[in-house]
């Protein structure tokens, strides 16, 4: 008999490295990547950025100690990288030559660097840069001007400050401010001609209540402003064709409807109509999203180098994979797979696409593939050595037939080695957040973690989650808490029937859209012995105002609060929580300016009053993305917490000792 190897423990959290970002030079001969990971002495989130010849010769790290680069982008010569880098409270562009070692500040801009670009003349950067702000002062009244006041984990920002499109000369005279205005600003991007700088806008006076977005170029000395793309909708990314004629874009033109498919366009860089690319009932640029932040923030978007096709991730069911559209209106995949392409780029001058992907069984790598989808090679291994002996699970796929036609995916993870070893186990029901993004086949070092502590687990993608056509996702609105509540219990329903799992112990948790259905769940059935709440939403009447925005709330329940009080009032867990006999643990994040705190808070002292089994946890210092950005320390405490719980209501066998109460 084989010997099993180790399974997977709470200091794994230390040994993981996140490979993502990655950037292929012209000629595809060189490619760079970011590496992130916990570092438990500094507390913090570590950035590195590496470096590798595409045939293996050359390579390494550019990254100094105590600072941290990010989104490295290749030079027009191939021997220097721009990135994102970060030393103390000081984050700004920086210039690492590959060859020489060396390293340059390009001018000095005001502010937060978010993103850096090149021009084709080598010598310059475009930069989209956060203004700086201030917090109100402690003892004076202060006028609240905007209702995107609250800023997630940093607190009341009175007046936001909005993004700018900042011009960076790497030699000689004063960097250049191209946009004044405190709309958001992003995705900037030089044309490869050099004469204009493309961008998305809020320029909308109705921007705190609206996703729209319009797509803008202007000259690099600020002059010739002017809108190639009106707000119709959200535009996600942009991307000039190699020719600087055409600019592709993701959008839709459905206002600010939510769970949409997001679509490919193209738009003549002189302006007139756009030109939808794509006719495919997936929503582009949203790939499987996971316990890391690989897949957040600006969708990747690439025209090949010969300007024929333009390629875009986006799921497809539980897998996301990457697609080559092509101008003549065909269609052909380039990543494919049982797994989920987080992050993509494309050489200018080569057919040459890198990209990393995850399996259930691997947090992901960079690779190259050939623009046909051929050839594929692996360059890095930074996850190999830790993981060599892990004894892993493979989640089991498992399905659910709604009553109304739609089939719902989910994935159940049992405890390593031989199934039923031990007789049913408890099971935990984990509920994405969202509620549109999408899970799947993507490597989760939380659940490899808790089931190796005895416990079964149990993701799934109900209905409101994108991956599985236009109708899937939009079913929910003006029904949360109706038929996704029924598909996640119809996954559980499914997960009983494998007989690996033992109903009598089940438990329930979530973040975000997550938390809302464990309280909505609570709230509606008994069945689970145990639940988490985390940075939740309770009361709907309440959330509509909130950093979430009118626009979305509109959009998921049809309506405002005045127009429609009893969607949002039926739809509000706080509306039955006389209902709720299951022991709950309430955590959030002190500075969730998403879900705000306001929002437990209810929900904890209606519970306490009716004498109910509930506990509140704060996690200080952390905002709504706590799993995701928040410090080691806090994150250990907070997985602490939790098992302490579970293992209270749920007596499973474990591998490790959970102290998270006193």
């Amino acid at each position: 008999m084989q010997e099993r190897g180790r399974v997977v423990g709470a200091d794994d959290w230390y040994r993981i490295r996140w490979v993502g970002d990655p950037d292929l030079s012209p000629d595809g001969r060189r490619i760079a990547f970011e590496v992130s990971y916990l570092d438990p002495e500094a507390d913090r989130m570590a950035y590195e950025v590496h470096w590798r010849e595409i045939d293996g010769s050359r390579g390494g790290c550019l990254t100094s100690m105590g600072v941290a680069d990010r989104a490295p982008r290749w030079a027009p010569d191939g021997r220097r990288l721009a990135v994102v880098s970060t030393r103390g409270d000081q984050t700004t562009s920086r210039v690492l030559d590959v060859d020489a070692g060396a390293a340059r500040a390009p001018a000095r801009v005001t502010g937060v660097v978010r993103s850096v670009e090149w021009a084709p003349d080598g010598e310059r950067l475009v930069a989209v840069v956060l203004q700086p702000d201030s917090p109100p002062g402690n003892d004076r009244p202060y006028e609240i001007q905007s209702m995107g006041y609250r800023v997630d984990a940093v607190g009341v920002r009175p007046r936001p400050a909005g993004t700018r499109v900042w011009v960076q000369p790497l030699r000689g005279g004063p960097a250049t401010c191209l946009t004044q205005e405190p709309w958001e600003e992003w995705a900037a991007t030089w044309s490869p001609r050099g004469d204009f700088i493309a961008f998305l806008s809020s320029h909308r006076q109705d921007r705190e209540w609206s996703t729209r977005t319009g797509l803008w170029i202007v000259r690099p000395d600020g002059s010739g402003r002017r809108r190639l793309v009106t707000e119709a909708g959200p535009i996600r990314a942009l991307a000039w064709s190699p020719d600087g004629s055409e600019i592709a874009f993701l959008g839709h033109r459905h206002a600010d409807a939510q769970g949409e498919n997001v679509e490919l366009w193209v738009v003549n860089a002189r302006g007139g109509p756009a030109e939808r690319i794509s006719d495919i009932d997936r929503s582009l640029g949203l790939v499987v999203r996971g316990e890391d932040e690989r897949g957040f923030g600006t969708p990747d978007l690439a025209w090949s180098a010969d300007g024929r096709s333009i390629l875009v991730a986006y799921a497809d069911g539980g897998v996301s994979g990457v697609d080559a559209f092509g101008r003549d209106g065909g269609r052909r995949r380039v990543v494919d797979g049982q797994r989920a392409c987080l992050a993509f780029a494309v050489a200018r001058a080569a057919d040459v696409v890198a990209f990393v992907a995850s399996t259930p069984l691997d947090p992901g790598e960079v690779a190259v593939v050939r623009g046909d989808g051929m050839d594929e090679r692996a360059l890095s291994r930074v996850n190999q050595s830790w993981m060599r002996d892990l004894d892993l699970s493979l989640p089991r796929s498992i399905r659910h037939q709604s009553p109304d036609g739609f089939e719902v995916s989910g994935w159940l993870t049992l405890p390593p080695g031989p199934p039923g070893a031990d007789g049913p186990v408890p099971l935990i029901v984990e509920v994405h957040g969202g509620p549109h993004y999408p899970v799947g086949e993507r490597f989760a070092l939380e659940v490899q973690r808790v089931a190796a502590r005895g416990y079964a687990v149990l993701t799934g993608n109900p209905r409101g989650s994108q991956g599985y056509g236009a109708a899937f996702a939009t079913s929910i609105r003006g029904d949360w808490g109706g038929g996704d509540y029924r598909d996640l219990m119809g996954l559980v329903e499914s997960a009983i029937a494998t007989a690996s799992v033992d109903p009598s112990r089940l438990a329930i948790m979530g973040e975000s859209y997550g938390g809302y259905m464990t309280n909505w769940a609570v709230a509606h059935t008994n069945r689970f012995r145990v639940a988490v709440t985390e940075n939740s939403l309770s009361d709907l009447v309440a959330a509509y105002a909130g950093p979430s925005g009118p626009a979305f709330w509109r959009s998921e329940l049809g309506g405002t609060p005045w127009n429609r009080p009893q969607a949002y009032l039926t739809r509000s867990p706080i509306r039955y929580v006389d209902r709720i006999r299951t022991p709950l643990l309430i955590l959030h994040a002190e500075l969730d300016q998403n879900c705000p705190t306001s929002q437990s808070d209810e929900l904890f002292g209606a519970l306490r009053s009716l004498g109910r089994d509930v506990r509140q946890v704060r996690i200080p210092g952390e905002g709504h993305l706590v799993n995701l950005f928040g410090r080691p320390s806090r994150r250990a405490a907070r997985r602490s917490i939790i098992d302490t719980w579970l293992d209270r209501h749920l007596a499973a066998d474990r591998s490790d000792q959970a102290s998270g109460f006193g």
